[in-house]
């Protein structure tokens, strides 16, 4: 995969290398085009589409066709392939470090970064980009107007200068916090880069910018919201908008190596067969000429028509799936054994719940039992896939809508790619955990955190937050920091899933967590991550989970403090105990409290230790039962 002769792997390209994301190259940084331009001569898509997906569609609520981006071939030529997807250099402005020379899109001669000109700078050095752009809210993106704001505050006659040739920037020498950029008719402005960022302050009077680097003939009107000047780098230049689902039964149980399942895959073959189906000498040669191609008998190449025409896969036209169901179905696919696994099936489970419990026999004199009183379920996910969508793009942080994949939002289809992995599923059993999160010091320790919540502008939070959630997710979050040292993987290939749902009228209890790793090639991964689901080896790492959320080597001030972190939504969790790479968490590293799993030690009446509660329900039970 290509963007401007630089390959890029599919899994970045839909995320933080996607349209309008500035990407770091050895010689510039450039900005990838939107998918108008990731199409053929005739404007198809130049990727492939994934079919049977009906359902997954639905979960996601997706109604547009999704499409893979276009695999690449590398030609004779070493610098030359044969798709590329279009892209272009930005910021436009470039700067000479050594005298400050500003240059408005020079000239790349033979692809080489072009060099100082100026007679008085002797080095010629090769100029570089310079490092801040212009943002706006509704996901507009501009060089800084540095002729306009070299003339910002200058005298009227200076305004009517319109030398755009002869500007400098530099830094300012008595305060290198500050920058000067000025024309060589004497107009100059002294700005800091906090003042650059000012919502309402030097660019509050602009009404015009260009909509996206590579569009630069449909100025955008700015609506009375000023745009805002950042520095590469910056989070709030490019926030992706990605949607993901597993493949569940029935969809993962397509056998795609049938014949009916190809003949389906050929989209143009059929629509040729569905055009001449009235006319029987042009339909019976289409037949003829499709057997000839997989080698089969014309009889079985019309069966294979027939089982399309009578609504294979079958399940296509189901109405009553919705995305606010995704969680649970998912849930109960993996809590429900598949029997007659057949070979190339997307969904593989092993459930090991029973062989699990039996190690309570062997382990409960050795105060290990309430480890295992605490998970149900144990289930290893040999084979799973994931669909992940890229359905935009923000920027700056906060509710703003995002801009679509084709910025017009006209096109019939989305970028999408196939993750192929597999993972450990573990729930907690649901008696205790229910009654745990009854419990009013478990309930007073998150109401700070549920009113900070209503103004976090993260959409992928749940709303309320509740104390099962944010204990499967600092649970999940010990896990994937001890996966990384018992199975190889590092924390950032790893990824969570969680399932939580407390006891109501309308919906079924869930306490599930899913870690799995996911990668865009069949072959997956190489089965480190599912041999931990062994009933020995899980319980050796939950130990060791619970053992890390017991002490952080921080604490006191960690377990003790009363918020940080993104939207100061985390409390006890920090960089030593519970954060983890940005790519592995589902819910951008808010919402984690480990005091809610090693309990509250120097408090006689606070919360107590999970595991603690746990064993004195479970010794309260037995105690009930035997009366």
């Amino acid at each position: 995969m290509t963007a401007s002769g630089i390959p890029i792997r599919h899994s970045h390209l839909l995320n933080y290398c996607s349209v309008g994301a500035i990407i770091k190259t050895p010689d510039c940084l450039i900005v990838p085009m939107d998918t108008r331009y990731w199409v053929d001569k005739k404007g198809n898509p130049l990727g492939k589409e994934i079919l049977f997906v009906e359902l997954t569609r639905q979960q996601l609520g997706i109604s547009k066709r999704l499409i893979q981006p276009p695999v690449s071939k590398r030609l004779g030529n070493l610098s030359s392939y044969d798709v590329t997807l279009p892209a272009v250099r930005f910021p436009g402005w470039m700067r000479c470090w050594k005298c400050g020379a500003l240059y408005q899109y020079p000239e790349w001669k033979n692809d080489q970064v072009p060099r100082c000109e100026r007679s008085e700078c002797k080095t010629k050095p090769q100029l570089e980009q310079v490092h801040w752009v212009l943002i706006h809210k509704d996901g507009y993106m501009d060089d800084i107007p540095w002729h306009w704001l070299a003339h910002h505050e200058a005298s009227p006659e200076n305004r009517t200068c319109r030398d755009y040739n002869n500007l400098k920037l530099q830094k300012d020498k008595k305060a290198p916090a500050n920058w000067t950029v000025k024309c060589e008719c004497g107009a100059s402005f002294l700005f800091s880069e906090m003042r650059l960022r000012e919502p309402n302050g030097i660019f509050s009077s602009k009404i015009y910018m260009n909509q996206q680097p590579w569009i630069i003939r449909q100025r955008a009107e700015l609506n009375n919201v000023s745009p805002v000047a950042v520095a590469i780098g910056d989070v709030n230049i490019y926030h992706p908008v990605t949607d993901n689902a597993l493949v569940i039964p029935p969809e993962s149980r397509i056998q795609t190596d049938s014949l009916t399942a190809k003949l389906y895959s050929l989209r143009g073959e059929l629509e040729k067969l569905h055009k001449y189906r009235k006319i029987k000498p042009l339909f019976d040669n289409q037949i003829r000429i499709i057997a000839g191609v997989f080698g089969v008998s014309p009889d079985e190449i019309y069966n294979a028509w027939e089982e399309i025409q009578n609504g294979f896969p079958y399940f296509a036209n189901v109405t009553h799936i919705t995305p606010g169901i995704r969680s649970e179905l998912e849930y109960q696919a993996l809590i429900t054994p598949i029997a007659d696994l057949r070979e190339n099936e997307a969904f593989v489970t092993q459930h090991l719940s029973d062989a699990w419990q039996q190690c309570q026999a062997e382990y409960q004199l050795t105060g290990i039992g309430p480890i295992i009183q605490a998970i149900d379920r144990l289930i290893a996910v040999h084979r799973l896939k994931e669909i992940m969508v890229f359905k935009g793009f923000k920027r700056v942080s906060g509710g703003n809508p995002s801009v679509p994949p084709d910025i017009e939002d006209k096109q019939d289809w989305l970028p999408a790619i196939e993750l192929f992995g597999e993972g450990v599923f573990c729930t907690l059993a649901e008696p205790v955990i229910a009654e745990w999160e009854k419990l009013e010091f478990v309930k007073n320790r998150l109401k700070a955190t549920q009113s900070r919540l209503q103004y976090s502008q993260n959409l992928k939070l749940p709303r309320p937050v509740t104390p099962r959630f944010v204990l499967l997710h600092t649970l999940a979050h010990l896990m994937i920091r001890q996966m990384e040292f018992s199975c190889g993987y590092p924390a950032a290939s790893l990824k969570e899933r969680l399932y939580f749902q407390s006891p109501s009228e309308d919906l079924s209890p869930m306490a599930g967590i899913l870690i799995y790793v996911a990668v865009p090639d069949k072959v997956g991964s190489l089965g480190g991550l599912v041999e931990i689901a062994e009933p020995g080896r899980f319980l050796d790492l939950m130990m060791k989970v619970f053992n890390q959320a017991a002490w952080c080597s921080f604490d006191p001030v960690c377990s003790e403090h009363g918020g940080h972190g993104p939207d100061m939504l985390n409390r006890a969790a920090c960089h030593a105990c519970a954060l983890i790479p940005e790519t592995a968490c589902e819910y951008g590293n808010a919402l984690l409290d480990r005091v809610l799993i090693s309990g509250e030690l120097k408090q006689k009446d606070g919360i107590p230790p999970l595991l603690d509660f746990i064993q004195m329900w479970t010794t309260h039970e037995q105690h009930t039962q035997s009366s």
